[in-house]
């Protein structure tokens, strides 16, 4: 035994000298700054791993630096490492939640950059505390996910501390021999080696479970000697701690009861227990007291035990407990001899009160039947009424769908008989200046009212579920700007600021070309509409990209009149026009805007204020993923539209341009007082 004690002396004095040493020489790395970038940042983080015990404060201090400097320099592996320290300080602090957000935060962190290390701290660190909060199945989850990276990163600390993790969950759970089964596995990675403070955990785990077995009495003391020997040579209070009221326990056990005393005071001066450890330490000074008649000093700790356990439970329950844990001796004859006398009264009570209870149940629940079943048969007859006027109301949508695509076919019929004449006669040279200009004022208005014909038909088929994607591949930049610049002698016919941002890279989109030019072309002709001489229309176009998915962002804005709030709710309905537009158009620009965006599977917004104007905002997929097999071309069809221009947008505003012109100039002549509108 004296060979045993000697060995142990030698080995932690050696230890002591090796830990302080190594502190020694990071501190020093610090102070004469021969440590710079990354590796300041990892310096400090190993002195707050070294300190974490031994030196709280300031480990939590070397974590807080090494964090600002590690998010300054973007250096993620050095972020994680001091959210783990972190972590670690508030779990010893018994504050869970900072604790959990820190572990948290840096399993996020290395699960990105596969920094294995980092991810079997984190997990390390969040199975301490889910342990502590009692939700064991994600501490077994978390404890197994440790493991498994420590036994492959071949390290024999975090497979130690994984074991003890697992043990500590067992035990938890009531397996005392599974528990002890796992400490022992973690103190075989661990059997000639003493510089990691997880051996004095395991030493002092095994020591209890012997204690708990009342057995093996001499071994306990040597694994408690040589657990106190290792903490105090790595300065790790809290495991100092943890041994101390093992040996007090047990001195408490060989009946020793003034070495056991000794042994919880000392922890209980020592200010650094773990509030587990400080609360057991209460109990056993509580019932040391009372057992050795000090009533004073008893009732000293209890006040002690009641002020940890209330910052941790209610106040009045936790108050209560401790006072009976403290007078539970003294009360115990006198409390059974009350409950015996009571014991017969409060039979002959219960009894009534449990006849009249069951009896109240029952009436209750015959009653709550009643109205439960007369609740479902009227639910049920609403329900029944409310599916018969949704199908008639789906009828009706239905009639008004088929009445306006029959009504536009029968109107597109007869403007197209009326346009060929028309053209006809305007390819006669001989025509004088005047019927030129009738014949194309009566050309672009029957133009015109095709295009309105042909909108409501596109609106038509939308609501029927009738109209389709077909998109293709092509340079989205090109396209935008070609729609743009369709609007640029408008622009300036009204004396227009026309802003472009058309901020696109030349890459490669996917896109359907006819609904994209019909909804940008809608959007900047309703701009230009509203907007007075003079005024400011805004294009702005970008693409954006977020988990390898692209998006089109459209944005136009215009300084028109703008709506009132009561009327912004109806701007997308078929023919809705506002009282500030009264007059302006037909109202189905919008309406088949947004209808051709949410085919495409994009969403519109817009703000609008009276008085400073309106923007819409268009969000658009165009990535390849966005559309399904149907919606995409066939492989050998494939083709890029990148040297497809739009039309749409450049034969509307000429049409819109031509109709202004040629009807002022028409009313000059004619002294004709028309107005003309456009949607």
């Amino acid at each position: 035994m004296k060979k045993l004690a000697l060995v142990l002396t030698i080995l932690t004095s050696s230890l002591a000298l090796h830990s302080q040493n190594q502190t020694d020489s990071l501190r020093t790395l610090l102070e004469e700054k021969f440590s710079t970038g990354t590796t300041h940042i990892n310096v400090l983080n190993d002195l707050a791993h070294l300190l974490r015990k031994s030196d709280p404060t300031n480990s939590l201090a070397y974590a807080q630096e090494a964090l600002k400097l590690s998010k300054a320099m973007n250096y993620k592996n050095g972020e994680c490492d001091a959210k783990i320290n972190m972590g670690l300080y508030f779990w010893l602090k018994s504050s869970q939640e900072k604790g959990l957000k820190y572990g948290l935060g840096a399993l996020e962190i290395s699960d990105s950059t596969q920094y294995n290390n980092g991810q079997m701290e984190a997990c390390l660190l969040l199975a301490l505390v889910y342990n502590q909060l009692k939700e064991f199945e994600k501490a077994e989850k978390f404890s197994n996910n440790a493991l498994t990276l420590a036994l492959l990163l071949k390290n024999s600390e975090g497979i130690a501390r994984a074991y003890n993790s697992i043990g500590n969950l067992h035990r938890k759970l009531k397996d005392e021999e599974g528990a002890f089964h796992y400490y022992q596995l973690g103190l075989t990675y661990l059997e000639n080696n003493n510089n990691f403070p997880i051996k004095i955990s395991l030493l002092g785990n095994v020591a209890h479970h012997y204690l708990t077995k009342d057995e093996e009495r001499e071994k306990t003391r040597l694994i408690l000697d040589e657990g106190l020997k290792i903490a105090q040579a790595l300065k790790d209070k809290y495991g100092e701690s943890w041994i101390r009221l093992g040996m007090g326990i047990l001195f408490k056990d060989l009946g020793d009861l003034i070495k056991a005393e000794e042994q919880f005071s000392i922890i209980e001066r020592s200010g650094t227990a773990e509030t587990g450890t400080l609360l057991d330490t209460y109990i056993h000074l509580i019932n040391l007291n009372t057992n050795l008649g000090n009533g004073n000093e008893a009732h000293r700790y209890q006040v002690k035990y009641s002020k940890i356990r209330d910052s941790l439970f209610n106040l009045e329950r936790a108050h209560k407990i401790a006072e009976l844990e403290v007078l539970y001796q003294t009360e115990k004859k006198e409390h059974t001899i009350q409950l015996l006398e009571k014991d017969s009264r409060l039979q002959t009570i219960w009894k009534n009160i449990l006849f009249v209870g069951v009896l109240l149940t029952i009436s209750v629940a015959y009653i709550i039947c009643r109205l439960h079943r007369s609740k479902e048969q009227k639910a049920k007859q609403l329900l029944e009424i409310q599916q018969i006027l949704n199908k008639k109301l789906s009828e009706i949508n239905q009639l008004n769908s088929k009445f306006f695509a029959n009504i536009s076919h029968e109107f597109r019929t007869p403007l197209t008989l009326i346009l060929a004449p028309i053209e006809e006669i305007q390819k006669n040279k001989s025509l004088s200046e005047k019927e030129k200009r009738l014949l194309s004022l009566m050309n672009r208005n029957a133009n015109r009212l095709l295009d309105l014909i042909n909108q409501l038909l596109d609106l038509s088929k939308l609501e029927a579920g009738r109209m389709s994607l077909s998109v293709k591949s092509g340079n989205i930049s090109n396209f935008i700007k070609v729609i743009a610049s369709s609007f640029d002698t408008w622009a300036t016919n009204k004396e227009i600021e026309f802003v472009k941002q058309i901020r696109v890279d030349d890459q490669v989109v996917w896109y359907d070309d006819d609904k994209v030019e019909k909804i940008i072309t809608n959007l900047l002709a309703n701009a230009f509409k509203f907007t007075p001489n003079k005024g400011i229309v805004t294009l702005t176009a970008s693409l954006n990209e977020m988990d390898l998915k692209k998006t089109l962002s459209v944005t136009i804005s215009d300084n028109g009149p703008g709506m009132r709030e009561g009327e912004q709710n109806q701007i997308f309905s078929p023919f809705y026009q506002s009282k500030q537009t009264a007059g302006f158009g037909t109202g189905l620009g919008l309406s088949l805007a947004k209808e051709l965006v949410n085919l495409h599977k994009g969403n519109i917004t817009f703000q609008s204020k009276v008085g400073t104007g309106t923007t819409f905002f268009v969000e658009l997929p165009v990535s390849s993923e966005a559309f399904s097999t149907e919606q995409m071309p066939d492989p050998d069809e494939i083709s890029s539209v990148k040297n497809q221009y739009p039309t749409i947008a450049k034969d509307y505003v000429e049409k819109v341009e031509d109709m202004e012109q040629e009807y002022v100039s028409y009313s000059n002549e004619s002294s004709l007082n028309h107005s003309i509108s456009y949607s």
